[in-house]
């Protein structure tokens, strides 16, 4: 035979609103981190860029686009020199006509190559502080 007992479900209330509100701060940690990582990026960027007259650094822009879950970071440089720059370019022809090459910084595919190997460790650590906050009910 069973006896009946009794429950407080006090607690199990308590880590259910949690719970609901760790779900409903989801989108706002993907949102932070995604503008966490772009900053970074960024800074980066502009840390490897040679500071001829500042007109390369002072043209970065991030956007951040957001597709349900994803999230899509996008640099662009509105210097008209900054293609040349990152990527390399021809020089002009010679009297002997030959021509030159001028390697790359590529400090923007450095920094993003960079920022992209930590954005796992970032992500994971900003989503376990709020599983954290839900089960101790921070």
């Amino acid at each position: 035979m069973s006896k009946n007992g009794k429950f407080d479900f006090k607690e199990f209330k308590e880590f259910q609103k949690n719970f609901e509100s760790m779900v409903n701060k989801h989108d706002e940690v993907l949102k932070n981190t995604a503008q966490e990582l772009a900053k970074e990026w960024l800074t980066r960027t502009k840390y490897r860029v040679h500071p001829v007259t500042g007109n390369l650094n002072n043209n970065w822009r991030i956007e951040i686009q957001e597709n349900g879950n994803d999230y899509l970071i996008i640099m662009s440089n509105s210097a008209d020199y900054a293609p040349y720059v990152e990527s390399g370019h021809r020089t002009k022809e010679k009297k002997d006509g030959s021509r030159g090459w001028i390697k790359g910084q590529f400090m923007m595919t450095k920094s993003k190559s960079e920022v992209e190997n930590m954005a796992p460790r970032v992500l994971e650590k900003r989503l376990q502080q709020l599983f954290n906050e839900a089960i101790n009910g921070k």
